[in-house]
């Protein structure tokens, strides 16, 4: 078994079908290609038949023309004729052994909590071992963003590992909003059972090897969409690069409303 393993992990809101779909689509694998990374976990993918043949959702397109394994699991039904679905993916150039996910409480009754919302677990066999990643998008109503993070550490938690574990995705609140707060264990709500422990690896990383196309800003101005992992007594993380990437053709035409995320760890089994 391998000692040490430098990983790359990447996160991206892809917007769905909004258009141009093609030529978003072109720069959303370019940008992939181009970082080159081990996991991905993206959100806002869709498969509609009114823009896709069966079996041929955006998690497929992406696949195979980056050449990644990948699990799709969708969390919102828009429409059962034709068919239009919306969930997140996991994409990871090593082998997903395993997958399983968790439908986020959904209040029928909060306006703002109109998506059912998932968490989606992807087991994924590294030279290191197994790692276990994880991919969300939270809600719209702050009210149930609050549950989203209670019950996304308690799901986290509920799976042993070795190594350090990761979980992105689009959280829809900012560092100091308390959702946040909540899963960093900055904060702690009266009677929450476990207390969060995700480390925000832009935090973690060196001012010099963080790298931004326009900013600190994934999505309208504010930071939104995270990279997340948790500390191992078993082995040591060490954030080497954060890139918040920006990808946008010769027309100015930004690949998704969302900027992507892409951050390089050395994960280093201890003695």
């Amino acid at each position: 078994m391998a000692e040490q393993l430098e990983l790359k992990i990447m996160s991206y809101n892809i917007w769905n079908y909004n258009e141009p779909w093609a030529e978003r689509r072109k720069m959303i694998v370019d940008c992939i290609l181009e970082e080159d990374p081990d996991i991905i976990g993206l959100q806002e993918i869709r498969d509609d038949a009114r823009f896709n043949p069966p079996g041929q959702n955006q998690a497929r397109q992406i696949a195979r023309r980056t050449g990644l394994d990948y699990h799709y699991q969708p969390a919102m039904v828009y429409s059962r004729s034709p068919r239009c679905v919306e969930g997140v993916c996991i994409m990871s150039r090593h082998p997903i052994e395993s997958t399983t996910y968790v439908e986020l409480t959904r209040d029928p009754k909060d306006e703002m909590d109109f998506h059912q919302r998932i968490v989606l677990n992807g087991t994924i066999r590294l030279p290191l071992g197994q790692l276990e990643f994880f991919v969300t998008h939270f809600s719209l109503s702050p009210k149930m963003r609050l549950s989203n993070a209670l019950e996304l550490i308690q799901f986290v938690q509920s799976f042993n590992s070795p190594l350090p574990k990761f979980i992105v995705g689009d959280f829809n609140c900012t560092p100091d909003d308390r959702p946040i707060r909540i899963l960093t264990g900055v904060e702690r709500l009266p009677n929450q059972l476990a207390v969060g422990n995700l480390i925000d690896v832009w935090e973690e990383a060196p001012m010099q090897a963080r790298y931004c196309s326009n900013g600190p800003w994934t999505h309208g101005g504010r930071r939104i969409d995270y990279i997340f992992m948790t500390s191992s007594p078993w082995a040591r993380a060490n954030v080497k690069r954060f890139a918040i990437l920006n990808p946008r053709n010769e027309k100015k035409l930004p690949a998704s409303d969302h900027t992507a995320l892409a951050a390089t760890i050395s994960i280093s089994l201890e003695d």
